[in-house]
């Protein structure tokens, strides 16, 4: 990786994260009253339990996405508020380590014979699903790369946000991809939200 004065536009000058504020992100706090009073769910226990998860995952996937977007804008506003943008970093790692788990989740779910039968999504593929593992380790395994010299001088040593992606050790995910990405987990949970044992999401 080359210097990143000479191609990463670091810091940011522009917030190029869509907005997914509109996105329900309290999906999880309806499912008691589902439960209670419309009989959603399923009544397999290990299915329930990849059920509610992915739903309670993706609900904390849409929040920290939009606490980092929220942040990076407070930075760009005010370049001078660095705290924004390690908050923006903090929330995008977290952000990126969720969808993954949501991800994990949606698949054994797709597998397990009494859940219910979810469509092919493009994030679900596993050209998409690679570039997220590959990222969500250049993350969690930075502390080793320090460690063992694999990262030199003039190498990005944290998570970079940019104006328009994100970036740590050659690895990049655009914003646009993400925001793809969450919406259409986002739409499967909600989907899911209020399934019955005796529905099919197809």
């Amino acid at each position: 990786m080359t210097d990143i004065d000479k191609t990463h536009s670091y810091p940011p000058t522009q917030n190029e994260m869509p907005d997914l504020s509109a996105l329900d992100n309290k999906l999880t706090l309806n499912r008691p009253l589902n439960g209670w009073f419309r009989q959603a769910g399923l009544e397999d226990h290990q299915a329930k339990a990849l059920w509610i998860n992915y739903i309670r995952l993706v609900d904390q996937l849409v929040w920290e996405y939009n606490v980092a977007r929220q942040s990076l804008q407070k930075y760009v506003d005010k370049p001078n508020d660095l705290i924004s943008l390690y908050r923006c970093t903090a929330h995008m790692e977290t952000c990126i380590n969720t969808i993954r788990r949501a991800i994990l989740f949606a698949r054994r779910m797709r597998k397990h014979r009494n859940s219910p039968n979810i469509y092919k999504l493009t994030i679900l593929s596993d050209s998409e699903g690679k570039r997220l593992i590959d990222m969500r380790n250049a993350i969690e395994h930075l502390e080793g790369y320090i460690r063992e010299g694999k990262i030199v001088e003039g190498q990005p040593f944290f998570l970079l946000m940019q104006n328009d992606r994100v970036e740590l050790l050659g690895e990049e995910i655009y914003y646009s991809e993400l925001a793809n990405w969450i919406k259409q987990l986002h739409t499967l949970a909600n989907e899911l939200a209020d399934y019955r044992s005796s529905d099919s999401i197809t």
